[in-house]
């Protein structure tokens, strides 16, 4: 990666109503030259966005690196300018609820990312998975549909 910015900034918004959605749980993928990618998870505010600083990133990395010496190489320099942004499935939030709860102690993970995930509402909305190039940008931002507003109009989730 070039580098990566100060600070990302990523909206969800409800591709119906314009507005953006709280609490959509996401996982950013990192794409590593060497072993494993980095799976960084985070969950939109009121105002539905995320604003991920790149000291963040770092700090998630290292500790991927001590919890996991064998499975983690690359450095965040060493990543991909492309970066995949996931609004997770009901089943994706359980099972990252699941292992952020087992790691806990042994990791950086707050009470509070817990919690945020609990309380996400991604059973409302349909997930989707895109990529988007940082090189371009630290902007990114993502349109989904709710589940209700599909099964009532017939709109498909398009990228």
């Amino acid at each position: 990666m070039t580098v990566f910015p100060r600070e990302l900034h990523i909206t969800v918004f409800d591709n119906d109503s314009q507005q953006g959605i709280s609490g959509i749980a996401l996982k950013l993928t990192l794409f590593a030259r060497h072993k494993n990618d980095y799976t960084i998870p985070m969950v939109t505010n009121s105002a539905g966005e995320v604003h991920l600083s790149a000291q963040y990133v770092q700090e998630s990395i290292k500790n991927d690196w001590e919890l996991f010496p064998m499975d983690y190489e690359s450095t965040l320099d060493e990543c991909s300018d492309e970066v995949e942004i996931k609004v997770c499935t009901p089943e994706d939030v359980q099972r990252t609820i699941r292992a952020m709860k087992i790691f806990k102690s042994a990791s950086t993970i707050s009470d509070e990312l817990i919690q945020a995930f609990e309380r996400s509402v991604n059973e409302e909305y349909i997930p989707l998975t895109a990529r988007f190039n940082l090189k371009n940008s630290d902007k990114i931002t993502i349109g989904i549909y709710s589940q209700t507003e599909r099964s009532h109009n017939g709109k498909r989730s398009t990228q």
